[in-house]
C-alpha cells in the first residue's frame, strides 16, 4: 500500500486466507485492518445497525416431518442436520 494513508481497511462478506492475514500485519508497511463476514455481523449486532430478529423455518424438515407423521409404519425422529 503506497501513498499518504496511515492505515488500510479491507472488508469482505467471506473470509481471509492465512496469507492475507500475514500480509496485513507485515513489518515496514502501514497496517491493514481485515474485516471478514463474521466481524461485520458482530459489528452490526453491537451497533444494532438495521438488524431485526427474523424467524426462519426449514421447509425440508417440515416436509419430512409431515411425510413421516402421515406414515403409520414410521416413527418420527428428528436429528441434528449438522451431524453426519
Amino acid at each position: 500500500m503506497m501513498g499518504r494513508a496511515d492505515k488500510g481497511i479491507i472488508l469482505t462478506t467471506g473470509t481471509f486466507t492465512v496469507e492475507a492475514r500475514k500480509e496485513a500485519v507485515r513489518d515496514g508497511v502501514p497496517p491493514i485492518e481485515l474485516v471478514d463476514g463474521e466481524k461485520i455481523l458482530e459489528m452490526c449486532e453491537e451497533l444494532v445497525f438495521g438488524l431485526k430478529p427474523k424467524k426462519t423455518f426449514d421447509k425440508d424438515l417440515i416436509r419430512r416431518c409431515y411425510l413421516y407423521e402421515s406414515n403409520p409404519h414410521v416413527t418420527l425422529r428428528v436429528s441434528d442436520p449438522r451431524r453426519p
